[in-house]
């Protein structure tokens, strides 16, 4: 789940992206919305990374990341609970959100 937070202690979240597709550990293909989301899941998500991101005053954009079995159920990914790395995810964020994330000077 995308995030932003800021400096006055308000966050949101921007949706999701679908990493599941990977070959040793690395992300091959993402894709937003996710195939396998239903409303209610996205919304249960983007709560809980609120919920984190204001937990921890975050500020910037990143990822709450989550495992999510085969029923639904989620689990926040404690080894990559945020990810602060923006780079290529900007891309697919910015078709799906609507919103440029990064400038280049």
């Amino acid at each position: 789940i995308q995030i932003a937070g800021d400096q006055y202690g308000k966050a949101c979240h921007l949706s999701e992206r679908d990493c599941s597709i990977q070959r040793r550990h690395q992300k091959l293909v993402e894709e937003t919305p996710s195939p396998f989301m239903t409303v209610e899941l996205r919304d249960r998500m983007g709560e809980a990374a609120i919920k984190a991101a204001l937990a921890v005053k975050y500020e910037g954009v990143g990822t709450v990341e989550f495992l999510v079995d085969r029923h639904r159920n989620l689990n926040f990914n404690m080894s990559r609970f945020f990810n602060i790395f923006f780079k290529i995810h900007s891309i697919i964020s910015k078709c799906r959100s609507g919103f440029l994330f990064c400038r280049t000077p």
